[in-house]
């Protein structure tokens, strides 16, 4: 039985139903051959990854194949063939596969058993020229690379990876969201394709320039939504600018560019010259569409797309770019285009769909729609803020409130506005963005405070400015916050008293500066005092800041104790002192900050002993103890009803848990890995709603409490080294404490299962582990990791879940 794979390079006809434009995958196969096996375990493999696959059962068969499933295979870009020895002997499998037209040397050569079935239909048919279709079709579908199942593998493992190549290829075929109300795009796309003149043959780089705002983005979608399907691969890279600015920033969309044009999503090349080699050698074999986003410096694109020698003949290649003098520097063969704004009529238009939700203002709104438009200056992304915001409103004094209102200093109600209307957003990790346009007119407006003075403006954030303040001791009254962030480790020659004069300094940041003087004032004010590399031991003995909310202090000589002892702040939540390597021993927090609600503490190596209060701290949900190597005592038990994170991963001197003496239900990860832990406590049961638990280590085992099946909300388990389950029990077996429940019924992920392997009755002591035929009870599992087992003999028949075993270094398995 061979496989094939085809993608389509044909646009879907518009006169397409609905219904058949919803479909992914058409599969061809023939029916009697595979239908209740292979098939259908390959079509629910593919639908349950989110694969919408066409599968003909309901379609009435006759000799000739239906004017309908022809439109479907038009309208699908990917095609799975399935060849069996019988497929030749169906008309129908045959007008399907000349229809996709586009293996194995039986298939190439029409020779052998798949041959004779093929002459026999011959003989049959009275219609050479359909039959020499046929013959061309199978000819030409043999020259495509294809998977030939062995039986060398499972049936699993084989569908696995057609569903896997399947999965990238629709990855890679699918449209990028535009706009919501289009306007002005089709007529700058229509413009770039002309100069792109995109053809078979030739190399083309386009640079596309023009200020934020104007739309370059939009355009860039839109020109890629409109030819990616035409290309072996299409890659839409966003944001380059917005990439780390450094050269692990470089390095990161290079393994971006790697994954995508390999569409292979897990690869990681370690040399960044091997990178860029590697990336040159793989564009020289494909033709692909490639779209660098908002790009801002020279090396990013040499280092990503070198010339037009590094490609392969047919490919396009856009940059889009605020800076048009970047583009005259390039040494490449290209062509530019400049976005320009949206004329009057388009402006009106696409303000009107914002704010009245039609192609034209409203009569009463048409002198506040002039001014709009007149204000904006053609920019879509001003035209669409403003359209929304005024929508609903209809005045200006109700925006212009609205505005001003967003902008108080109350979190949660000012921040949802702001979301609210379009002015920022928050991304998967919970970061606040905004727009470059809207984040240099707020600049613009601090700065014009007081153009020539940058002592009596509220914010500092240019390092020449702030700079200028410090140095000359220029502060006043007027600074609420400050920013000076250094690529490397700087000596400032700073006065030890320079933020004196700031008494209403709200926000500090500071990352690398070491000043040579002492420290001899903070203002008391403070919200926020975030200070990479601080260089001092203490804070200012006079620092008595009532009002901080957060405190990071990351790689700092900072000695808690000493801080502590001044610092008494209710209204402190956040502290960060990751890979503090002088801090030993962290004090009572419960009365000086009892509030905190999150603590990191990450890679302190030095640290050894944790104050026992610091188990009540009720408002505490984030503790990070990762990698604190040195830590040796931890509170005796843990009352933080808060608490959603605990990572002690690491902490290698670490022997003994902390009780529990009441019910946790807010926890979600407990991270116990590498450390010297060889027992939980019973107590350990009272983690109602724990999801995640990495426990064990390779250097010493670890015992588990019969408690341990209280935890029934557990979905991801991750075991090191040997993890002894209770005597009697293990995962998969029924749970004392409820025989009507499985033990871990949520279990989604299982890694390193060492402690649930079972011994064979004619094993030489643990040299043959064999996994417990009851994982099949877990109907949920759909992941099992488990590297390295290298006594592992065998794995039992697993639950129909599963999605991806790991069993690389398994050297003894042998099913």
């Amino acid at each position: 039985m061979d496989t094939l794979l085809r993608g389509s390079s044909s646009s879907s006809s518009s006169s397409f139903t609905h219904q058949l434009e919803n479909f992914d995958v058409f599969l061809s196969f023939r029916g009697e051959d595979t239908r209740l096996g292979f098939i259908s375990h390959l079509y629910s493999a593919l639908c349950q990854r989110g694969i919408k696959t066409f599968i003909d059962d309901n379609l009435e068969r006759g000799e000739e194949i239906s004017t309908g499933l022809l439109k479907i295979i038009e309208s699908l870009r990917i095609s799975i063939i399935v060849f069996t020895q019988n497929y030749a002997s169906s008309t129908w499998c045959l007008d399907e596969l000349a229809k996709i037209v586009e293996y194995p040397s039986e298939v190439r050569n029409q020779k052998g058993k798949f041959g004779e079935v093929l002459s026999k239909l011959e003989e049959k048919l009275n219609d050479s020229k359909k039959v020499q279709s046929w013959r061309g079709a199978l000819h030409e579908v043999a020259n495509i690379s294809s998977w030939h199942y062995k039986h060398d593998c499972t049936e699993f493992e084989f569908i696995h990876e057609i569903v896997e190549e399947i999965s990238n290829s629709k990855l890679n075929w699918m449209p990028l969201y535009v706009a919501k109300y289009p306007v002005g795009i089709n007529s700058r796309v229509e413009s770039i394709i002309l100069q792109l003149d995109i053809g078979p043959n030739d190399v083309r780089m386009l640079g596309m320039y023009g200020p934020d705002g104007v739309g370059k983005t939009t355009i860039a979608k839109a020109v890629y939504n409109k030819f990616f399907y035409c290309f072996k691969r299409s890659y839409f890279l966003e944001n380059v600018r917005e990439k780390p600015g450094t050269f692990d920033g470089i390095i990161q969309l290079q393994e971006m560019l790697l994954c995508e044009t390999l569409g292979n999503r897990q690869l990681k090349v370690c040399s960044e010259s091997k990178r860029t080699i590697a990336i040159e050698n793989i564009l020289r074999n494909k033709r692909i569409l490639l779209i660098l986003d908002d790009v801002d410096k020279l090396d990013q694109i040499e280092r990503l797309v070198g010339g037009c020698d590094w490609f392969a003949s047919g490919s396009q290649i856009i940059i889009a770019t605020r800076n048009k003098h970047l583009l005259h520097t390039l040494r490449i063969c290209y062509s530019t285009y400049m976005v320009k704004e949206l004329g009057d009529h388009e402006a009106l238009e696409l303000f009107s769909m914002h704010a009245f939700k039609q192609n034209k203002p409203e009569e009463d709104y048409l002198e506040l729609t002039n001014q709009v438009i007149c204000y904006a200056k053609g920019f879509p992304l001003a035209l669409s803020i403003i359209g929304a915001n005024l929508h609903g409103r209809r005045s200006f004094q109700g925006l212009c409130c609205g505005l001003l209102n967003s902008c108080d200093l109350y979190p949660i109600i000012g921040i949802q506005k702001l979301i609210d209307k379009c002015l920022i957003n928050v991304d998967r990790f919970n970061k606040l963005w905004m727009h470059d346009l809207l984040q240099q007119m707020g600049r613009e407006i601090v700065r014009q405070e007081s153009p020539q003075k940058p002592e009596l403006r509220s914010r500092l954030w240019y390092y020449e400015d702030a700079f200028e303040v410090l140095t000359e001791n220029k502060g006043s009254d007027n600074i609420r916050g400050m920013v000076i962030v250094l690529p490397k480790p700087t000596k400032l020659q700073l006065e030890a008293n320079c933020f004196e004069k700031m008494k209403n300094l709200n926000f500090l940041m500071f990352g690398n500066v070491d000043i040579c003087k002492g420290l001899e004032y903070l203002p008391n004010g403070l919200r926020v005092l975030d200070w990479l590399g601080f260089p001092l031991s203490s804070l200012p003995s006079n620092f008595r800041p009532q009002k901080l909310i957060a405190l990071n202090m990351p790689q700092s000589r900072i000695i808690l104790d000493k801080l502590f002892k001044r610092i008494q702040s209710r209204s402190l939540i956040h502290m960060n002192f990751r890979n503090c390597q002088h801090i030993k021993k962290l004090l009572d927090l419960l009365s000086a900050t009892p509030n905190i609600k999150k603590l990191d503490l990450h890679y302190c190596r030095k640290l050894v002993k944790i104050h026992d209060s610091i188990g009540y701290l009720d408002k505490l949900e984030s503790w990070d103890l990762w990698g604190c190597l040195e830590l040796q005592i931890l509170p005796s038990c843990i009352v933080m009803k808060s608490l959603k994170l605990l990572s002690l991963y690491g902490c290698k001197r670490v022997k003994r848990f902390p009780d529990i003496p009441q019910e946790i239900e807010n926890l979600k990860y407990l991270i116990l890995a590498h450390t010297a832990i060889i027992e939980l406590p019973p107590s350990i049961g009272n983690f109602t709603w724990l999801e995640r638990l990495d426990i064990g280590s390779f250097f010493y085992s670890c015992q588990l409490p019969i408690s341990i099946y209280e935890l029934q909300h557990l979905c991801q388990i991750l075991l090191y080294g040997n993890v002894q389950f209770p005597k009697g029990m293990g995962i998969g077996r029924l749970a004392p404490c409820n025989s009507s429940k499985y033990c871990f019924p949520m279990l989604m992920f299982l890694k390193k299962l060492i402690s649930c392997f079972t011994h064979s009755e004619n094993s030489e002591k643990c040299k043959d582990l064999n996994l417990q035929e009851s994982i099949i009870k877990f109907n949920r599992l759909c992941w099992l990791l488990i590297r390295d087992s290298k006594f592992l003999k065998k794995i039992p028949k697993l639950p129909e879940s599963i999605r991806r075993i790991d069993a690389k270094s398994c050297i003894s398995l042998n099913s």
